[in-house]
């Protein structure tokens, strides 16, 4: 069955085929179309999102560093005022 197939689709054949017929057997559906394009919307936003939610993670981990920084220094300063 496949052996077939060379015959239908022969090089010949296809380079004989009109840019109509072409994109009309390869073009994309309009659903498909418009479901990428949400899609692509919708990765954009997931995107931006882990933007901002890297953002502030690093703000998180900067300020629990410095707290924990300030926190070992009061507890030094405390051992040796007592």
């Amino acid at each position: 069955m496949l052996s077939d197939l060379a015959h239908v689709l022969s090089p010949d054949l296809i380079m004989r085929l009109g840019d109509d017929l072409v994109s009309a057997i390869a073009a994309e559906s309009e659903s498909s179309i418009l479901e990428r394009q949400r899609t692509t919307e919708k990765l954009k936003t997931l995107q931006g999102g882990l933007v901002k939610l890297n953002h502030f993670s690093r703000l998180r981990s900067a300020s629990t560093s410095a707290h924990s920084s300030l926190v070992k220094y009061l507890l030094t300063w405390l051992r040796e005022y007592r």
